[in-house]
């Protein structure tokens, strides 16, 4: 039985060491309970917002979430010398699990909270609880993901993060279609709301539970990273990493690739959430659609990523992945400009997201391997927490522009995936001229 499976694994992600598959498992289980955390809240603030404060100001929320966030990446960019990524880990899970605990009392609030039916822009609970969500992933996702680099090199996160990766679309499988059981009961919403978000909180203690097993069971040769022919040291000041962005050209394009993505799919998003808001006029509902959304996402994510991540990228190499991905987009672009409706924008969504976390995020991922550690940690910092909602909050004035003339929206799109493309084909020329020399980007 035994060999069986490893026969499997080594079929869909290659041939794993017994090391590397303990460490890989390992690392698995941990983003299995991270995202799996994520999924339900990442509903439950779509919905929440929509409900308490109204979809129209769903682009203002995305236009502020920057500046909201730019004291944590501040906070994070200084201190990441001086404390241990375990340590930074175990210690934003605190904040975050104590802050999720305080947004279940507030919901449950029969005036605050979701009992109260009538929507409002006065109402701070609805942007607070949009933004923590939109801060915990900002935050863990970037951390977890430079702590992975960092003791991964490259040959190795091809086989291994086709693993990872399908372990945490699983992970938002499962918890989606428990979350989706829970409110089923579409009457009991602002009953089931405070629930979910305090269960949500509880898997992020069993994250932080995982990694501190992880250091203590696997094998410390088996976590060295990339090894390059000349060392680098760590800058130390804290706008070092956004400096690198400025002055590095293949950071730069790291930031490019994210931002149009997050742009695009911005533009598709509000035109789904615009819709479903049209359509269902129950609360309950249309968190229910959008839950039934989000689990036809973690299938196609699944399903891509157990057969298709490691196969495309072993085979077909990162430039052809972080090139694939926008061309995708961009005939789904066009696709919308001839039929809108909320069928074929959902479909869109599903494929979108789908194959974003299956496709797109595994190999943009890989592009830190072969950087200095000042760039693993605080360039990336600044990109996936700052720059990241900085582009959503520019896909949020470009939903202000557009309102609902969705006769834009494919044009607009179509032409950002053209740039994307371009700087998808440099970035990753890059990353293989600097890969195949044993090089280093500091």
């Amino acid at each position: 039985m035994y060999s069986i499976m490893r026969k499997i694994r080594n079929t869909l992600w290659g041939q794993l060491t017994a090391e590397e598959a303990k460490k890989f498992s390992f690392l698995a289980v941990a983003i299995f309970f991270l995202i799996g955390s994520y999924w339900p809240l990442k509903v439950l603030k779509e919905s929440v917002f929509i409900n308490v404060v109204g979809v129209g100001y769903e682009p203002y929320v995305k236009m502020i979430s920057p500046f909201f966030l730019l004291p944590l990446v501040l906070f994070y960019t200084s201190i990441i010398n001086y404390v241990s990524k375990e340590r930074l880990i175990f210690l934003f899970t605190g904040l975050f699990t104590t802050l999720g605990i305080l947004f279940s009392i507030l919901l449950a609030h029969p005036t605050i909270g979701l009992a109260n039916s009538i929507p409002s822009p006065y109402r701070l609970v609805g942007w607070l609880f949009f933004l923590f969500t939109e801060c915990f992933v900002a935050l863990m996702y970037p951390l977890f993901w430079s702590f992975i680099h960092d003791i991964t090199p490259p040959e190795s996160a091809k086989r291994g993060y086709g693993l990872i990766f399908a372990a945490s679309q699983f992970g938002a499988l499962v918890f989606l279609l428990l979350s989706g059981y829970i409110a089923s009961d579409t009457s009991a919403y602002a009953q089931n709301t405070p629930i979910l978000t305090f269960g949500a909180s509880m898997l992020f203690v069993a994250f932080a539970l995982t990694i501190w097993v992880f250091r203590k069971v696997v094998n410390p040769a088996s976590v060295k990273g990339y090894e390059t022919k000349k060392a680098h040291k760590s800058p130390t000041k804290f706008l070092d990493g956004l400096s690198a962005i400025f002055t590095r050209p293949y950071v730069m394009g790291i930031f490019l690739i994210i931002f149009f993505h997050e742009v695009v799919v911005s533009l598709f998003n509000y035109q789904l959430n615009v819709l479903v808001t049209r359509t269902f006029s129950c609360p309950g509902m249309r968190h229910l659609y959008l839950n039934k959304y989000a689990i036809l996402i973690q299938v196609v994510s699944i399903l891509f990523a157990l057969i298709g991540t490691s196969f495309f990228q072993r085979k077909f190499g990162i430039r052809f992945c972080l090139l694939a991905f926008p061309a995708l987009l961009g005939g789904l672009a066009l696709a919308y400009t001839f039929t809108q409706t909320l069928f074929v924008i959902t479909g869109i969504m599903i494929l979108a997201k789908g194959l974003n976390y299956a496709f797109f995020q595994p190999s943009k991922e890989i592009l830190y391997i072969p950087t200095s550690v000042a760039i693993k940690y605080k360039a990336k910092g600044w990109i996936d927490m700052f720059g990241m909602r900085f582009s959503k909050s520019v896909g949020g004035l470009a939903n202000k522009f557009v309102g609902m003339g969705v006769y834009l929206v494919g044009p607009l799109a179509l032409g950002l995936v053209g740039v994307w493309c371009w700087v998808s084909f440099l970035t990753g020329s890059k990353y293989n001229k600097t890969v195949k020399a044993k090089a280093t980007i500091d």
